[in-house]
């Protein structure tokens, strides 16, 4: 029975240590862990400013795009009205309506392509800073349960 409680004690004694030493050690670990989670905070508000900084310059990109596809496609618009009221004929002119809708379609739906790829990239591109810092944030966390 003598060497069972010695064998705990034993046991005790070597997975816990008190005093100053073990004090002292607590308080460096708990410090470090604090300047690490104050660095990571840091990090992490630096990635959410990058993120916000790509997606609102992918969506100035795509204003842009907008824009120029409206001046292009109404400058189209008012040199086809112009050819419709010089057209000699009505089918000259039904001809020259019809090539312009399938134009003008075709060229939305390519806009709506080069838009939808700029999305696309955008959202990529502004998620990868908060996704980093995910993983980073997990690796401590990680780090950290396996310490203790």
């Amino acid at each position: 029975m003598t060497k069972a409680k010695n064998k705990t004690a034993e046991t005790f004694g070597t997975s816990f240590t008190f005093g100053p030493e073990a004090f002292q050690a607590g308080f460096e670990k708990s410090s470090a862990l604090f300047d690490t989670i104050q660095e990571s905070a840091k990090d992490n508000a630096e990635a959410c400013i990058e993120s916000a900084l790509t997606a609102g310059q992918g969506i100035q990109a795509a204003n842009e795009q907008f824009l120029a596809y409206s001046k292009d496609a109404a400058a189209k618009s008012l040199e086809t009205t112009k050819a419709i009221f010089a057209s000699k004929s009505i089918n000259e002119a039904i001809a020259i309506q019809t090539g312009f809708a399938k134009s003008a379609f075709e060229a939305y739906v390519g806009q709506i392509k080069k838009v939808s790829e700029l999305y696309g990239r955008t959202a990529k591109d502004s998620i990868e800073p908060l996704k980093t810092r995910s993983d980073a944030f997990m690796s401590l966390i990680a780090e950290n349960t396996r310490a203790v």
